[in-house]
């Protein structure tokens, strides 16, 4: 078995010639136009196409891109896990993806040489209290002869799964393990002055890492990769770089190394090949990633134009947002209530022309103000540009892919973190069966 890198969960498990591709995103601008590529990609979409099949883990925009996977054959298998609401199923059918390898959570298929094992999320949060929590991710686990390689992409294993996959798939040859947490905080929330700011992404950098080191440790693969995560803000959103959580996979290396210093590990550039039977590497030598030149790339894409700037908020866009928002919050305590969650907690969300619009999670209730009136504590405040925000409220864009992407200011007082909080607002659109906001 071998596994070739490209970049972030994109890769290709190969065994006796039948390959599958994970995760292909190759495009620049990911969530709403802000995510790139550092190393910036050599790859292209049409030199992904001789494989055999494709694995795609879950549904946000790196990985699942819709511009690379418009240039891959559509007749291809498409290995997906079957569980919740299955947002990515019908994504993928309406790509033109209509040969899903469906695969319940902790059940397995026969897909060519490969016995493929998926997992739905381990965890509603990994990190903190949360009923609703994670429902899109997904990993895999994939054996084929002798060998077997975790995929965990973004699927973050609790200890205690951790534990129960050595126990079920025995020690596996390559794990792929998360190792950075792609978040909108500190980055984006403004009620932290820069230097907590600074001092809350190392915060969260440490703890993560600390994390990849008790997983690898209970999970003891003969070999370990971080995997997937590494990625600049570019365009006007640039200048949050240096407050992210993140980290490069070399710095999530050293780190585990550090800790664990008999596991092995492993870090690829683009185009590289681990041979899994003789525990070596193909291709030119490893070249570490430059944080120094990342940041700089990073500085050089400032002046990249995100789509929802191209458009005009004219009248008749201001009349439809102002229209939007009640029913967007109808919809949203619709959501509530089919899910359980109320809470006592205060949303304010800027518009345009100097006003917001609020409510609370705990009832229906909803309105606007001026946006210098007092916020009613404990609440969260999000700002962003008003295009954008009728794109949600018209289900052209999503809320939780436009927070990834760096794109929504918040405040919040008190300064705590409430992750069922952000997963509600998800349903903060009109729903599709409301043809037309009046």
């Amino acid at each position: 078995m071998r596994f070739t890198f490209i970049d972030n969960a994109c890769g290709i498990v190969e065994h006796d010639g039948f390959r599958i591709l994970s995760d292909p995103w190759l495009s620049e601008g990911a969530f709403d136009g802000s995510w790139y590529h550092f190393p910036p990609l050599r790859t292209t979409p049409q030199e992904l196409c001789a494989v055999d099949a494709i694995y795609v883990s879950h549904i946000h925009p790196d990985h699942f891109d819709q511009a690379t996977l418009a240039v891959l054959p559509h007749d291809l298998p498409v290995i997906v896990l079957d569980h919740g609401k299955n947002y990515l199923h019908r994504a993928l059918a309406a790509a033109g993806f209509d040969r899903l390898v469906k695969i319940p959570d902790g059940k397995s298929a026969q897909l060519g040489p490969f016995a493929l094992t998926a997992y739905k999320p381990f965890a509603t949060d990994i990190f903190h209290e949360s009923t609703i929590g994670n429902v899109i991710d997904s990993s895999l686990a994939m054996e084929a002869g002798q060998y077997k390689l975790y995929n965990g992409n973004d699927n973050n294993l609790t200890l205690e799964a951790a534990e129960a996959m050595r126990r079920r798939h025995g020690t596996f040859d390559l794990a792929l393990l998360k190792y950075n947490a792609a978040s909108p905080y500190p980055a984006c929330f403004f009620n932290l002055d820069e230097q907590r700011r600074l001092a809350e992404a190392a915060r969260i950098r440490e703890r993560n890492l600390e994390h990849l080191v008790r997983v690898t440790e209970i999970l003891q693969p003969r070999c370990m990769m971080p995997f997937a995560g590494n990625f600049v803000y570019a365009g006007k959103q640039w200048r949050k770089n240096r407050f992210l959580g993140t980290t490069t996979w070399d710095a999530a290396a050293q780190y585990v190394a550090q800790h664990l210093p008999a596991q092995k590990m492993l870090v690829m550039n683009e185009g590289q090949t681990y041979d899994l039977a003789s525990g070596t590497v193909a291709g030119s030598a490893y070249k570490p990633v430059d944080r120094n030149a990342q940041d700089k790339y990073a500085e050089g894409l400032a002046d990249v134009t995100y789509p929802y700037e191209s458009e005009t908020l004219d009248e008749d866009a201001r009349a439809r947002m102002r229209s939007a928002l009640p029913i967007a919050r109808a919809n949203l305590w619709r959501m509530q209530q089919q899910l359980g969650f109320t809470q006592a907690y205060n949303m304010y969300v800027d518009v345009a022309d100097g006003e917001y619009f609020h409510f609370s999670f705990a009832d229906a209730a909803s309105g606007f103000a001026a946006s210098d009136a007092p916020c009613k504590r404990p609440y969260l405040r999000a700002a962003m540009d008003p295009r954008l925000l009728l794109q949600i409220l018209e289900r052209r864009a999503h809320w939780n892919n436009v927070e990834i992407g760096g794109h929504i200011d918040f405040f919040r007082d008190p300064d705590v973190y409430y992750p069922d909080v952000h997963v509600m607002l998800s349903f903060l659109h009109v729903p599709q069966r409301v043809a037309k906001i009046a």
